[in-house]
């Protein structure tokens, strides 16, 4: 009768131990499974976006872990038409959006907003830094105290023709 007993147990052990493996699947504990969106766009001082040739990018975010920071990470090609400028002007602004779930923001699955930077600044930014980047502040709207407690997005460009064109951008939040 104990041996009935063991054999009734190692089954109920093998069903919690699948039950527990179809679990992580589900919940994707490391994040494999991650979609996220991030839109830039170049805005004029009234808010109003430009409507030429580059002016706007967006494009799919990565994510990845090390050191106990988490990086959001979206590359773009140097492409001839779709790509995003930042011109020596300082009635220009860049501002943008990041965001996961479906391929539309709404209002519940936004990470953050860039709070608009002059793209002189950001010009201005690279050349002093010397290595083609620049950064912008994001506002996290969920968290407390967003205001106060802005993210830095890193962005990188690449000089084509005598266009400054974004490469890449990336955000790096603690865990």
């Amino acid at each position: 009768m104990p041996d009935a007993k063991k054999e009734k147990k190692t089954a109920e052990q093998k069903e919690a131990e699948a039950e527990a493996k179809a679990e992580t699947k589900v919940m994707d504990a490391e994040d494999a499974m991650f979609c996220g969106f991030m839109s830039m766009q170049v805005v004029d001082s009234d808010g109003i976006q430009k409507l030429s040739k580059g002016s706007a990018l967006g494009g799919v975010m990565h994510l990845s872990r090390a050191d106990g920071k988490v990086k959001l990470t979206s590359k773009f090609a140097v492409n001839p038409l779709y790509y995003l400028e930042i011109q020596r002007d300082a009635g220009l602004y860049l501002f943008g959006e990041l965001w996961y779930g479906e391929q539309k923001r709404t209002p519940l699955n936004g990470i953050g907003r860039i709070v608009p930077k002059q793209c002189k600044a950001l010009i201005d930014q690279t050349e002093k830094n010397g290595d083609s980047s620049c950064t912008c502040d994001v506002e996290l709207p969920f968290l407390a105290n967003s205001t106060e407690k802005m993210a830095t997005l890193k962005i990188v460009t690449k000089e084509q023709k005598f266009v400054t064109k974004v490469v890449e951008a990336s955000l790096e939040l603690s865990e």
